[in-house]
């Protein structure tokens, strides 16, 4: 549970380490529990409790800090041996300006009208992080300047969506830049960090509103999960190592 986002820091996680730790096939913790916890406990309401007939009993810290982990591994591994999380990303269209975004390796511009599908972790070859830049100036609009159907995960402006629930994630001042130099997000948790920056806004529809500003340019962008919410900062930041085991 060092380094980022389990923790405001830095240095980054190591994904392989969690890859190792957590993984549903054969991961330390997932086998530990298997082996070793699994005869204590039962599932109710899509939660871990302890057996009304279990001699042993555990400390709640430890209860809560399995239901954290496992909710974590499925959120992230589903029941993938690896990593894959799965999401929608999509660019609002923004007036005289053409904004690129290229997420581990994949490119995403204003133009397109539709959500672009991806999946976290980058594969082995993809470059990773995410760097956003000011394409074009020119007066090229996307779909001639027209702005986005206004429904629960469409929305074009944050004056036109629910900006009550607040991401869990760091909740910075929008990330500005007023020259034209990219915003950049390097690293295997790039993706997170820019989601960060963006302020996100969660809708009821389960998707955020993210806002940058770019070379003088408000940047408006949608992303959704698919699955479960990793970008939802409480998923990482819940989950810390117990002090005890038993009562």
């Amino acid at each position: 549970e060092k380094g980022f986002p389990f923790e405001d820091s830095q240095t980054e996680s190591d994904l392989n380490d969690l890859k190792v730790f957590l993984n549903p096939t054969d991961g330390k913790l997932s086998m530990f529990y298997k082996e070793r916890l699994s005869t204590y406990f039962e599932e109710s309401n899509g939660q871990l409790k302890v057996k009304e007939t279990s001699k042993v009993q555990f400390s709640d810290e430890f209860i809560a800090y399995l239901n954290n982990a496992f909710n974590l591994r499925k959120s992230l591994f589903g029941t993938n041996p690896t990593p894959k999380f799965e999401y929608e990303f999509r660019l609002n269209p923004v007036k005289d300006a053409l904004i690129e975004v290229k997420i581990d390796g994949q490119t995403i511009t204003s133009e397109g009208t539709a959500s672009t599908k991806l999946s976290f972790p980058a594969g082995t070859a993809a470059e990773t992080g995410v760097f956003m830049s000011l394409a074009s100036t020119s007066g090229t609009s996307s779909t001639s300047g027209t702005a986005l159907p206004t429904n629960s995960s469409a929305n074009s402006s944050p004056a036109n969506v629910n900006t009550t629930n607040t991401s869990k994630f760091l909740q910075n001042s929008n990330v500005s830049s007023s020259s034209n130099e990219p915003l950049k997000f390097p690293g295997n948790w790039g993706l997170f960090r820019f989601i960060d920056a963006g302020a996100p806004q969660k809708q009821p529809g389960g998707e955020y509103l993210l806002t940058y500003n770019l070379g003088g340019k408000k940047v408006a962008a949608i992303v959704k999960p698919s699955g479960g919410d990793l970008f939802d900062k409480t998923i990482f930041r819940s989950l810390k190592a117990p002090q005890n085991l038993l009562k």
